[in-house]
């Protein structure tokens, strides 16, 4: 597992893009809404999200 700190949307999925595997990924947040956008933009076989609590 790794954790990568970003700046903003268009950083995380940049990051999250930049891989020669991709095979799964999960996104972890209490905003559903961003959840969704970020879940849209990102290339992975299998994505989990998972809604944390605030």
């Amino acid at each position: 597992m790794s954790v990568v700190p970003f700046d903003d949307e268009a950083d995380a999925i940049r990051i999250a893009n930049n891989t020669e595997y991709g095979l799964s990924g999960s996104i972890w947040t209490s905003n559903v809404e961003r959840a969704i956008r970020l879940a849209r933009g990102v290339d992975s076989g299998n994505l989990s999200v998972t809604r944390t609590r605030r």
